[in-house]
């Protein structure tokens, strides 16, 4: 009782993080909360403001945004980030509500938020989240209200705040897949995904919990290899390659820092048998359901262990856990990508200090030891049959 209490005062004062709290009922019930700084300090503000005080006082003039049902990175980073910037940009408060059928090809996930389905009887980010306003979520959809855009530009009053920052300033460029601006504007649009993602006591605690039972060693590198669907997305395939490949990429990083220590994401347990042929590293990877190559492949099949709610702490354990590393290696991926901003921000703590990055481009085909496993993906590449390339001799 006492920790939802909290969490009602932080949703509302977002302008609070927590520093310090009980594990349990059984420890004294004494809450640590600091202010945040400048310049999250006004962009929480005008938050507060504008999804609590403005959106209550007339909840049926809140507009619109749908839940997207798609990847992590597409549904939080895309839909929800880009929703509330644009909320900010126009001063219109925004909620977020269900589209009749969250994902065509699994009809479970009708009026549900599909990370959610099995996570609370609201089936939507509060279940894992602090609210974001003081509005219920609407039961329907409606057009004429929708509000949303993926622009990423710093509104006019809060720019100055974050180009005059002195931890911000003469930061350079990173080239990364998706980062789109300078470390002013990726420190800025990171706040917004920060801002929907405030986890809940319960979650803060079970993630916190996992985070010290899996004691990763440093230094480490975050390696980032997803295969199992990419081959099957339509406007945006992508080549399998093999860990080998990823090793090569990084390993000059790897060698100048020091670093022998792995944090392994991947989707594919392939690719954790792979990890045998390199023993010079020690692999750390977070014990969960895979999928195999030799199983049917769908696009977009989050959840292996079959729980929603399961995967979703896994993941958010895996960012908390990149976060204390200091070297990214990976692919083209959106996942990957938010890994990495969770390495620039978050193990410093309100300053944007990004770590080197080492990626792949799986947009061109493979020409190394392997074939592509998926003839899907190879029948539907603008590279068909300008890749095929034999087996190594083993």
């Amino acid at each position: 009782e006492a920790a939802e209490m909290v969490d009602a005062f932080l949703s509302r004062h977002s302008i609070y993080q927590v520093e310090a709290e009980p594990s349990s009922s059984e420890e004294p019930l004494i809450w640590m909360l600091e202010k945040v700084p400048e310049p999250e300090l006004s962009v929480y503000k005008a938050l507060d403001r504008l999804q609590f005080d403005v959106a209550g006082q007339d909840c049926s003039a809140v507009m619109h945004s749908k839940y997207w049902c798609s990847g992590w990175h597409a549904d939080l980073w895309y839909s929800v980030r880009g929703s509330i910037n644009e909320a900010l940009r126009k001063k219109k408060p925004v909620n977020f509500v269900f589209p009749e059928v969250c994902k065509d090809h699994d009809a479970e996930f009708i009026k549900s938020w599909h990370y959610a389905a099995d996570a609370c009887p609201a089936k939507d980010l509060t279940c894992y989240f602090l609210n974001v306003s003081a509005c219920q979520r609407p039961e329907d959809f409606v057009e004429s209200k929708e509000q949303f855009s993926l622009e990423r530009g710093i509104p006019l009053e809060f720019k100055s705040k974050f180009e005059k920052h002195e931890k911000l300033a003469h930061k350079p460029v990173v080239r990364l897949w998706d980062i789109h601006n300078d470390a002013t504007g990726e420190f800025y649009n990171f706040l917004l995904y920060s801002y929907a993602t405030r986890m809940r006591y319960w979650l803060r605690q079970e993630v916190k919990r996992r985070v010290a039972k899996f004691n990763l060693k440093q230094p480490c590198a975050v390696m980032h290899v997803r295969q199992n669907d990419i081959a099957l997305h339509d406007n945006w395939r992508r080549f399998y390659y093999p860990l080998k490949a990823y090793i090569e990429k990084g390993k000059d990083a790897l060698d100048a820092m020091g670093i022998h220590t792995i944090l392994l994401m991947t989707d594919s347990a392939e690719v954790l048998d792979e990890t045998k042929e390199h023993k010079e590293y020690e692999w750390r990877w977070m014990e969960k359901h895979r999928f195999r190559r030799d199983r049917p492949i769908k696009f977009e099949n989050q959840f292996p262990s079959g729980s929603p709610k399961e995967e979703t702490i896994a993941l958010l354990t895996l960012y908390h856990l990149a976060s204390e590393c200091r070297l990214f290696i990976g692919g083209v991926s959106g996942f990957g990508t938010l890994a990495y901003r969770y390495q620039c921000l978050l193990h410093t703590k309100n300053i944007w200090d990004c770590p080197p990055v080492r990626v792949l481009d799986q947009h061109k085909a493979y020409n190394g030891s392997h074939a592509n496993p998926d003839p899907r993906h190879n029948a539907s590449s603008e590279h068909f049959n300008k890749h095929v390339v034999p087996q190594a001799d083993s």
